[in-house]
């Protein structure tokens, strides 16, 4: 969309919405004013309560008339930062598998356990033996979804079905396919969230 187009519909919501702002106002003080002529003697003069009023309340009145008609443009823009954020993590790697390199989606990744010098990725399908670090894994997948869990394991929460307390602040995590995993207390941080 050209940059003048942009400008145009600034203003003309910036005018739009000053003029239902004064009118608001203009309202509101005829309102007060009639009210002032039925309780007060003498009343209220309607020129001194408008300039109050204008004084007052007009950036109040203004900004209310900008911001909730552009609110839903407000929540969309928001909305689009939000999935630029969780964007920057990728939906697929690669692996190497054996001697080929294989694309997996991350979220069929389960959980990755180190077996050094190698980690393992469980995903749902099968198992990956990868020539990667725990820590690389953690720059590379979205924190939100997978968590470090133990210094051997990053768990995907979403295939967590049950945690059981181990009575010294230490877990062990069900997964959907059975597997048992422990979460450690050192790592809490991380997990905590899925205990309430």
């Amino acid at each position: 969309m050209p940059l003048h187009t942009n400008w145009s519909r600034f203003f003309l919501a910036l005018g739009i919405a000053t003029a239902i702002s004064l009118l608001h106002i203009l309202l509101f003080t005829s309102f007060f004013v009639l009210i002032s002529y039925l309780i007060y003697t003498p009343p209220h003069g309607f020129i001194t309560i408008f300039k109050t009023a204008l004084s007052n309340q007009l950036y109040i009145v203004l900004l209310f008339y900008i911001i909730v008609p552009n609110f839903h443009r407000f929540t969309l823009f928001t909305s689009q930062l939000n999935q630029t954020e969780t964007s920057k993590y990728p939906s697929k790697i690669m692996v190497k598998h054996h001697s080929k390199i294989t694309t997996v989606e991350t979220s069929s990744i389960q959980m990755i356990a180190t077996d050094r010098p190698y980690s393992k990725v469980y995903t749902t399908q099968q198992k990956y033996l990868v020539d990667k670090t725990l820590k690389e894994f953690q720059k590379e997948l979205d924190p939100a979804i997978f968590r470090r869990v133990h210094r051997s394991a990053i768990v995907n929460e979403t295939y967590i079905t049950e945690l059981k307390s181990r009575k010294n602040g230490d877990y062990d995590a069900i997964l959907k396919d059975g597997k048992s995993i422990r979460f450690s207390r050192h790592f809490r941080q991380y997990w905590e969230h899925l205990l309430q």
